[in-house]
């Protein structure tokens, strides 16, 4: 956060109160940058292509959203222990199972509670393992992954 602002570390805390709140802004600020890719997705897709752009968009396929799944997960595992920060967190989850839901209906009309749910642990799990293995295991594993779990 500070580095895209341009200022020192140090003036993060003179700006928020706490860590706890400058990790609070950040996972507002990853939230809002899910909706800003989907804002972006060209109109012309088709739903089923928009579903699949959007679903992509949502893994750590190059450079920002990397650093934004390895914020969420960061601030996940701090949330454990931290309400504030587990309600942080929750704007993005929350955002990604929007996604999800959003996609299931963009291919068709069978998405029910359980597909969704199924398709935002695959998504969590794809973006966990892109960063976890991440020299280990091309991207386009995760791609693949995806693209066999959506309806053709």
């Amino acid at each position: 956060m500070a580095a895209e602002a341009q200022i020192p570390t140090s003036s993060l805390y003179e700006l928020f109160s706490s860590q706890d709140a400058v990790r609070a802004a950040v996972m507002r600020e990853v939230t809002d940058r899910m909706g800003q890719r989907l804002a972006a997705m060209p109109a012309d897709l088709s739903g089923q292509q928009w579903a699949r752009a959007a679903l992509r968009g949502l893994l750590p396929l190059n450079p920002q959203p990397r650093q934004e799944v390895i914020a969420t997960l960061y601030i996940g595992a701090l949330g454990l222990h931290n309400p504030d920060l587990r309600a942080a967190w929750r704007l993005a989850d929350d955002a990604v199972r929007e996604t999800c839901r959003r996609a299931l209906d963009a291919m068709g009309p069978d998405g029910g509670q359980a597909q969704q749910d199924q398709l935002h642990v695959v998504i969590d799990r794809l973006a966990r393992q892109v960063v976890m293995h991440d020299h280990q295991r091309s991207p386009d594993r995760a791609i693949a992954v995806l693209d066999r779990m959506l309806p053709a």
